[in-house]
């Protein structure tokens, strides 16, 4: 017989849970719909990069999943390392976000002292 603090941590649960879906979906969506733009303009090279796959008419979604032997060769490493991987090293937590942090920083270090020519 569940107990009242079962039944409502099993209600919490399922409220976070949905709250974590609808929060990277709408995350998702503000990058895509405003943010990437934004970027888009903000940054030279990537403009660049967007007004020529619009002219050749280059598929970039698919760009980088040819049929070439290594793409096939990454895929079969992803799968081995998911499946040996220990549940505890996927989780969002301080290194994770220290490595984002860092990986931002970088990104903005370079992009400041970048020359724009």
């Amino acid at each position: 017989m569940k107990t009242y603090m079962q039944q409502e941590n099993k209600t919490r649960s399922k409220f976070k849970a949905w709250g974590v879906l609808l929060t990277v979906f709408g995350l998702l969506a503000f990058f895509a719909l405003y943010a990437g733009p934004w970027l888009q303009k903000q940054v030279p090279i990537v403009d660049q990069m967007f007004t020529l796959i619009e002219e050749q008419d280059i598929n970039s979604n698919a760009y980088f999943y040819t049929d070439i032997e290594g793409s096939y060769d990454g895929e079969r490493f992803l799968k081995g390392a998911i499946r040996l991987a220990d549940d505890k090293e996927g989780r969002l937590n301080i290194p994770f976000f220290a490595g984002l942090v860092c990986c931002i920083l970088i990104l903005g270090l370079g992009y400041r002292f970048m020359p724009m020519d």
